[in-house]
Protein backbone atom coordinates (compact mmCIF):
# COMPACT_ATOMS: atom_id res chain seq x y z
CA UNK A 1 0.00 0.00 0.00
CA UNK A 2 1.78 3.68 -1.11
CA UNK A 3 2.89 5.69 2.02
CA UNK A 4 0.55 8.37 0.87
CA UNK A 5 -2.52 8.64 -1.48
CA UNK A 6 -5.44 11.18 -2.17
CA UNK A 7 -8.41 11.07 -4.06
CA UNK A 8 -11.13 12.92 -5.36
CA UNK A 9 -14.75 11.38 -6.41
CA UNK A 10 -17.60 14.05 -7.13
CA UNK A 11 -21.35 12.94 -6.99
CA UNK A 12 -23.95 15.11 -8.76
CA UNK A 13 -27.02 13.37 -7.41
CA UNK A 14 -25.48 14.17 -4.21
CA UNK A 15 -24.11 17.75 -4.63
CA UNK A 16 -20.98 16.47 -2.99
CA UNK A 17 -17.06 15.79 -3.73
CA UNK A 18 -15.81 12.90 -1.39
CA UNK A 19 -12.29 12.45 -0.21
CA UNK A 20 -10.27 9.70 0.52
CA UNK A 21 -6.48 10.28 2.15
CA UNK A 22 -4.14 8.21 3.52
CA UNK A 23 -1.14 10.71 5.39
CA UNK A 24 1.83 10.18 6.66
CA UNK A 25 4.00 13.72 6.94
CA UNK A 26 2.29 15.97 5.30
CA UNK A 27 0.34 18.83 7.53
CA UNK A 28 -2.49 21.52 5.39
CA UNK A 29 -2.07 25.03 5.49
CA UNK A 30 -4.60 27.49 7.29
CA UNK A 31 -7.44 27.35 4.41
CA UNK A 32 -11.45 27.28 3.77
CA UNK A 33 -13.83 25.79 1.63
CA UNK A 34 -17.47 27.14 0.82
CA UNK A 35 -18.86 23.74 1.55
CA UNK A 36 -19.88 22.02 4.54
CA UNK A 37 -16.99 19.79 5.42
CA UNK A 38 -17.61 16.19 7.50
CA UNK A 39 -15.03 13.98 8.08
CA UNK A 40 -14.11 10.58 9.11
CA UNK A 41 -10.86 9.48 11.07
CA UNK A 42 -10.31 5.81 10.47
CA UNK A 43 -7.14 5.57 11.66
CA UNK A 44 -3.79 7.86 13.45
CA UNK A 45 -4.84 11.17 14.73
CA UNK A 46 -4.15 15.00 13.71
CA UNK A 47 -4.24 18.09 15.33
CA UNK A 48 -6.63 20.56 13.70
CA UNK A 49 -6.68 24.50 14.14
CA UNK A 50 -10.50 25.65 14.22
CA UNK A 51 -11.40 28.77 15.32
CA UNK A 52 -8.36 29.98 17.08
CA UNK A 53 -8.53 26.64 19.24
CA UNK A 54 -6.59 23.55 18.89
CA UNK A 55 -8.39 20.02 18.76
CA UNK A 56 -7.57 16.54 18.52
CA UNK A 57 -9.27 14.38 16.05
CA UNK A 58 -8.00 10.30 16.21
CA UNK A 59 -9.66 7.00 14.88
CA UNK A 60 -13.32 7.36 15.44
CA UNK A 61 -13.81 10.75 16.20
CA UNK A 62 -15.91 13.02 13.24
CA UNK A 63 -15.06 16.71 12.20
CA UNK A 64 -17.46 18.96 10.78
CA UNK A 65 -16.42 22.46 9.65
CA UNK A 66 -18.89 24.96 8.31
CA UNK A 67 -18.70 26.74 4.83
CA UNK A 68 -15.90 29.72 5.06
CA UNK A 69 -14.34 27.94 8.65
CA UNK A 70 -10.33 28.61 8.30
CA UNK A 71 -8.79 25.18 9.34
CA UNK A 72 -5.34 23.52 9.69
CA UNK A 73 -4.30 20.45 10.29
CA UNK A 74 -0.90 18.35 11.19
CA UNK A 75 0.29 15.28 11.96
CA UNK A 76 0.23 14.21 15.88
CA UNK A 77 0.59 10.50 15.92
CA UNK A 78 3.40 7.97 14.18
CA UNK A 79 2.02 6.02 11.52
CA UNK A 80 -0.71 6.66 8.85
CA UNK A 81 -3.51 8.94 8.77
CA UNK A 82 -6.48 7.55 6.93
CA UNK A 83 -9.85 10.28 6.25
CA UNK A 84 -12.91 9.38 4.72
CA UNK A 85 -14.50 13.10 4.01
CA UNK A 86 -17.39 14.72 2.28
CA UNK A 87 -17.74 18.08 1.08
CA UNK A 88 -21.48 18.77 0.57
CA UNK A 89 -22.30 21.61 -1.86
CA UNK A 90 -24.07 25.15 0.58
CA UNK A 91 -27.87 24.87 -0.27
CA UNK A 92 -28.02 21.09 -0.83
CA UNK A 93 -30.49 18.85 1.03
CA UNK A 94 -27.54 17.48 3.06
CA UNK A 95 -25.88 20.95 3.81
CA UNK A 96 -29.23 22.08 4.88
CA UNK A 97 -29.35 19.06 7.48
CA UNK A 98 -26.05 19.65 8.60
CA UNK A 99 -27.09 23.33 9.47
CA UNK A 100 -29.87 22.04 11.55
CA UNK A 101 -28.08 19.27 13.50
CA UNK A 102 -25.47 21.55 14.57
CA UNK A 103 -28.10 24.38 15.21
CA UNK A 104 -29.49 21.96 17.27
CA UNK A 105 -26.52 20.66 18.83
CA UNK A 106 -23.62 22.73 18.47
CA UNK A 107 -21.34 20.72 20.76
CA UNK A 108 -20.89 18.49 17.60
CA UNK A 109 -18.52 20.77 16.13
CA UNK A 110 -15.71 20.72 15.30
CA UNK A 111 -14.62 17.21 16.65
CA UNK A 112 -16.92 14.84 18.34
CA UNK A 113 -15.95 11.35 19.29
CA UNK A 114 -17.96 8.52 17.41
CA UNK A 115 -19.11 5.93 16.82
CA UNK A 116 -22.53 6.67 16.23
CA UNK A 117 -23.36 6.76 12.65
CA UNK A 118 -19.64 6.39 11.23
CA UNK A 119 -20.46 3.01 9.83
CA UNK A 120 -23.06 4.11 8.06
CA UNK A 121 -21.61 6.99 6.81
CA UNK A 122 -18.57 5.18 5.57
CA UNK A 123 -21.12 3.04 3.56
CA UNK A 124 -22.31 6.06 2.02
CA UNK A 125 -19.01 7.20 0.95
CA UNK A 126 -18.77 4.31 -0.20
CA UNK A 127 -21.00 5.01 -2.72
CA UNK A 128 -20.34 8.04 -4.07
CA UNK A 129 -19.48 8.37 -7.75
CA UNK A 130 -20.97 4.69 -8.23
CA UNK A 131 -24.55 4.27 -10.57
CA UNK A 132 -26.98 4.06 -7.84
CA UNK A 133 -30.10 5.17 -7.29
CA UNK A 134 -29.76 8.64 -5.87
CA UNK A 135 -32.78 8.09 -3.65
CA UNK A 136 -30.88 5.05 -1.99
CA UNK A 137 -27.75 7.10 -1.12
CA UNK A 138 -29.64 10.39 0.37
CA UNK A 139 -31.80 7.97 2.41
CA UNK A 140 -28.67 6.13 3.60
CA UNK A 141 -26.53 9.18 4.30
CA UNK A 142 -29.58 11.15 6.23
CA UNK A 143 -29.84 7.96 7.98
CA UNK A 144 -26.36 8.24 9.39
CA UNK A 145 -26.37 11.95 9.47
CA UNK A 146 -29.26 11.65 12.41
CA UNK A 147 -27.21 9.43 14.30
CA UNK A 148 -24.66 11.87 15.07
CA UNK A 149 -26.41 13.59 17.45
CA UNK A 150 -25.66 11.00 19.87
CA UNK A 151 -21.92 11.23 19.20
CA UNK A 152 -19.79 12.74 22.29
CA UNK A 153 -18.38 15.84 22.55
CA UNK A 154 -14.46 16.24 22.78
CA UNK A 155 -12.70 18.24 24.82
CA UNK A 156 -10.66 21.36 23.48
CA UNK A 157 -6.81 20.48 23.35
CA UNK A 158 -6.12 24.23 23.65
CA UNK A 159 -7.25 27.86 24.49
CA UNK A 160 -7.92 30.65 22.70
CA UNK A 161 -10.19 33.69 23.88
CA UNK A 162 -12.99 34.89 21.43
CA UNK A 163 -12.58 37.90 18.76
CA UNK A 164 -15.28 40.34 18.71
CA UNK A 165 -16.03 40.91 14.63
CA UNK A 166 -14.74 43.68 13.25
CA UNK A 167 -16.89 45.47 10.65
CA UNK A 168 -14.24 46.68 8.28
CA UNK A 169 -12.51 43.08 8.71
CA UNK A 170 -15.04 41.23 7.66
CA UNK A 171 -15.44 43.90 4.85
CA UNK A 172 -12.00 42.93 3.70
CA UNK A 173 -12.71 39.25 4.15
CA UNK A 174 -15.46 39.24 2.00
CA UNK A 175 -13.85 41.12 -0.55
CA UNK A 176 -11.08 38.55 -0.99
CA UNK A 177 -13.43 35.64 -1.20
CA UNK A 178 -15.42 37.39 -4.20
CA UNK A 179 -12.24 38.57 -6.12
CA UNK A 180 -9.79 35.94 -5.66
CA UNK A 181 -8.48 36.52 -8.72
CA UNK A 182 -7.51 40.19 -8.42
CA UNK A 183 -4.11 41.18 -7.68
CA UNK A 184 -4.20 43.13 -3.90
CA UNK A 185 -1.22 43.71 -2.43
CA UNK A 186 -0.78 43.98 1.79
CA UNK A 187 -0.53 47.58 1.49
CA UNK A 188 -4.26 47.74 -0.88
CA UNK A 189 -5.82 45.14 1.95
CA UNK A 190 -4.65 47.97 4.97
CA UNK A 191 -6.42 50.69 3.12
CA UNK A 192 -9.41 48.32 2.23
CA UNK A 193 -9.24 48.05 6.17
CA UNK A 194 -8.11 51.07 7.34
CA UNK A 195 -5.36 50.26 9.20
CA UNK A 196 -1.92 49.39 9.51
CA UNK A 197 -0.37 46.61 7.55
CA UNK A 198 1.18 45.10 10.98
CA UNK A 199 -2.01 45.68 12.84
CA UNK A 200 -3.62 43.76 10.22
CA UNK A 201 -2.40 40.90 9.72
CA UNK A 202 -2.28 40.28 13.33
CA UNK A 203 -6.03 41.46 13.63
CA UNK A 204 -7.03 39.19 10.63
CA UNK A 205 -5.48 36.33 12.26
CA UNK A 206 -6.98 36.68 14.90
CA UNK A 207 -10.28 36.50 13.57
CA UNK A 208 -10.34 34.57 10.83
CA UNK A 209 -7.21 31.99 11.71
CA UNK A 210 -5.19 33.06 8.71
CA UNK A 211 -3.22 35.78 7.26
CA UNK A 212 -5.14 38.17 4.81
CA UNK A 213 -2.31 36.35 2.24
CA UNK A 214 -3.00 32.87 3.70
CA UNK A 215 -6.47 33.71 3.18
CA UNK A 216 -6.49 35.10 -0.54
CA UNK A 217 -4.55 32.25 -1.72
CA UNK A 218 -7.05 29.72 -0.52
CA UNK A 219 -9.78 31.88 -1.90
CA UNK A 220 -8.40 31.10 -5.01
CA UNK A 221 -7.79 27.76 -4.43
CA UNK A 222 -11.76 27.40 -3.96
CA UNK A 223 -12.17 29.60 -7.28
CA UNK A 224 -10.08 27.56 -9.45
CA UNK A 225 -11.87 24.18 -7.78
CA UNK A 226 -15.16 26.04 -9.44
CA UNK A 227 -13.55 26.95 -12.93
CA UNK A 228 -12.25 23.11 -12.65
CA UNK A 229 -15.92 21.91 -12.28
CA UNK A 230 -17.19 23.31 -14.65
CA UNK A 231 -14.52 21.53 -17.31
CA UNK A 232 -11.34 24.47 -17.95
CA UNK A 233 -8.00 23.10 -17.92
CA UNK A 234 -5.82 23.39 -14.94
CA UNK A 235 -3.58 26.25 -17.08
CA UNK A 236 -6.74 28.21 -17.77
CA UNK A 237 -8.24 27.79 -14.10
CA UNK A 238 -4.64 28.86 -12.91
CA UNK A 239 -5.02 31.94 -14.63
CA UNK A 240 -8.55 32.80 -14.07
CA UNK A 241 -8.09 32.43 -10.14
CA UNK A 242 -5.02 34.87 -10.00
CA UNK A 243 -2.43 32.18 -9.76
CA UNK A 244 0.91 32.76 -11.62
CA UNK A 245 0.83 29.89 -13.33
CA UNK A 246 -0.15 26.16 -13.29
CA UNK A 247 2.33 24.79 -11.09
CA UNK A 248 1.66 27.63 -8.36
CA UNK A 249 -1.62 26.11 -8.67
CA UNK A 250 -0.60 22.70 -8.15
CA UNK A 251 1.37 23.51 -4.46
CA UNK A 252 -1.58 25.17 -3.16
CA UNK A 253 -3.77 22.67 -4.07
CA UNK A 254 -1.65 20.30 -2.18
CA UNK A 255 -1.20 22.30 0.92
CA UNK A 256 -4.90 22.61 0.86
CA UNK A 257 -6.90 19.99 -0.74
CA UNK A 258 -4.44 17.38 -0.42
CA UNK A 259 -5.22 16.44 -4.32
CA UNK A 260 -4.26 17.88 -8.02
CA UNK A 261 -5.82 20.51 -9.95
CA UNK A 262 -6.84 17.59 -12.63
CA UNK A 263 -8.64 15.71 -9.88
CA UNK A 264 -11.34 18.11 -9.19
CA UNK A 265 -11.48 18.83 -13.37
CA UNK A 266 -15.01 17.35 -14.56
CA UNK A 267 -15.47 16.67 -18.11
CA UNK A 268 -18.62 16.81 -19.79
CA UNK A 269 -20.56 14.14 -19.81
Amino acid sequence: MPAESAALVHDADMEADAFSFRLTSRAFAPHYHPAWVLGCVLDGARRFWVRGREYRAGAGDVVILRPGEVHACAPDAVGPFVWRGFHFRVGSAAADFLEKLTRAAPSLMPVCAGPAGLEELLAVHALMGVPSPAENKRSRLFAALGRLSQCGRKADAGHASHTPSEPALEALRSHLAAHAQDRVSLEDMALMARMGKFRLVRAFARLTGATPYRYLESARVNRAQELLAQGLPPAEAALESGFADQSHLSRAFRTRLGVTPGACRRRPR
